[in-house]
């Protein structure tokens, strides 16, 4: 089957480096029994020797094990090499269902979450990111999938109807019906082909991807206030409709195998939220609401899943984020969201060892937790091409102008790429760094560095703080958006000097 369509996926955690092929694995967990043996699903093809030329020399393909379609500490990772042509990867599922995705892919339209089945091969034949084939054992499930992330474009509401005579949200319902019948069309199609469980899991995880889209550009209406007083209007009850209508599933299986559900839930809970929230203090007073409403909406199997999704991404926005995990940790029981809460609370817990890292420097010097033993220590991770990193090393100036000449307070700036060249690039253009920090680099590793893994960093920018025992301050402060952000940093920072 050819595909040719130029697309960009929502990743629940952005894509953090360009340059690198990575394979992300979801083993879902429908009907596990102790010592079952599964076929290996093996995906492999080849490629133009330009395509391979255009890639850094330590490109490299790589697999992650997780379960909510989201990174976490409790992946595994496994490096295959790259020929000049070709590649291969053979996975050992340890499930019936598994997600597939590809980050630095060179085909756009098969960047996002595949689901795949024990036994099956997938082979590609690209010859460039728009001409390329696959071919499989299972050719009805991937082709279905291909031709629904084909039709489930994202809506939004920019530029093609400023000037319609329809308004804005009238087109973003008409646009979300209109996609909605396509995907109904494409489902049906393949209604013979494939198995009623599969289907399932397809419809779900297309339908919240859409809705999620839907959902998110209702929301930049209502809060942006650059849009006129009746398409607020008109947005506030899309979002309350919508939140009407919500109704979760009550299968297990949809619950545990659905890759997209909980993060439109999560979306969708914000949005309405989001209405209510006091404008003076937003992010902190939706992230309350929110996270009250997680708690009380939803119980069992899909609450745990969604607290799950909602701390993992979301820790950051809040002062007491931290004492509302402590507040429901023990009710979450289910693996593997209490390992992956469990590991994500120590990690911020003021108070708990820093990670014993060991990183470089760009002259080659190698720098431990102990060397900064009697500092506190401001560390900020970054990596090139990130408008947001640079939007952090401006917002930080005033707090290292405050301490730049206080010998208790380093700065340390580590770069996430897992090319030297572009540390090197993001240097000197001066954006990512300050010449008052000491530039160290994850030795090559890029974001698979455990120090990485230890704080659960999973998108950038991030901060750390951490004392002079070598203790952790916090490991995910509010981001800095406004004078109370950095007032709160700066009491953080004097209060352990």
């Amino acid at each position: 089957m050819n595909i040719s369509k130029n697309k960009t996926y929502w990743f629940y955690y952005p894509q953090l480096l360009k340059y690198v092929l990575i394979l992300i694995t979801g083993f879902t967990s429908l009907s596990t029994v102790s010592g079952q043996t599964r076929k290996e699903i093996v995906i492999y093809g080849k490629w133009t020797p330009e395509i391979r030329k255009a890639l850094p020399d330590n490109f490299s393909l790589e697999v992650y094990r997780n379960i909510l379609g989201i990174d976490s500490n409790v992946n595994q990772t496994y490096q295959v090499k790259v020929s000049a042509n070709a590649f291969m990867v053979k996975i050992k599922p340890k499930a019936d269902f598994v997600y597939f995705g590809f980050k630095g892919f060179p085909v756009d339209s098969w960047v996002g979450l595949t689901l795949a089945r024990p036994g099956d091969s997938l082979y590609f034949d690209i010859k460039s990111k728009d001409d390329f084939h696959f071919k499989s054992n299972n050719e009805a499930l991937y082709t279905c999938q291909a031709e629904l992330k084909k039709a489930n474009v994202p809506v939004n509401g920019t530029k093609p109807f400023h000037n319609s005579d329809t308004g804005i949200v009238n087109y973003l319902i008409f646009k979300r019906d209109s996609i909605l019948k396509d995907l109904d069309r494409i489902l049906l199609k393949y209604q013979q082909q494939l198995p009623p469980d599969l289907l399932a899991i397809l419809k779900i995880n297309s339908y919240s991807e859409l809705n999620r889209g839907y959902i998110t550009s209702l929301s930049v209406i209502v809060q942006n206030k650059t849009y006129s007083q009746t398409e607020e209007n008109l947005a506030v009850t899309a979002i309350n409709e919508r939140y009407q209508k919500n109704k979760p599933p009550v299968d297990s299986a949809l619950i545990t195998n659905s890759i997209s559900y909980a993060p439109y839930l999560i979306e969708l809970e914000r949005a309405w939220n989001g209405l209510h929230s006091d404008t003076s203090n937003f992010k902190q007073d939706r992230f309350e609401r929110t996270f009250k409403a997680i708690s009380s909406n939803y119980s069992g199997l899909l609450r745990q899943k969604i607290l799950t999704v909602f701390f993992m991404a979301f820790f950051n926005q809040s002062y007491t984020a931290q004492a509302d995990l402590q507040s429901i940790i023990g009710e979450v029981t289910e693996y593997p969201y209490q390992n992956i809460l469990t590991g994500l609370l120590h990690s911020k817990t003021t108070g708990n060892r820093a990670y014993p890292f060991k990183l470089q420097s760009y002259d080659g010097r190698y720098y431990t937790l102990d060397d900064f033993k009697g500092k506190v220590m401001i560390c900020k991770f970054w990596f090139y091409g990130c408008s947001g990193c640079a939007m952090e090393e401006k917002e930080l100036q005033p707090i290292r102008e405050r301490y730049k000449n206080n010998p208790n307070v380093v700065f340390i700036s580590v770069n996430v790429d897992y090319n030297r060249k572009l540390w090197k690039m993001g240097l000197d253009k001066g954006i990512y760094s300050s010449p008052q920090e000491l530039n160290l680099h994850t030795n090559g590793m890029g974001y698979r560095h455990p120090m990485l893994d230890f704080y659960n960093y999973q998108s950038f920018p991030q901060l750390l703080l951490v004392d002079k025992n070598s203790s952790i301050i916090t490991s995910s402060p509010v981001r800095i958006t406004d004078e109370k952000s950095l007032l709160a940093l700066d009491e953080l920072i004097r209060t352990h000097l």
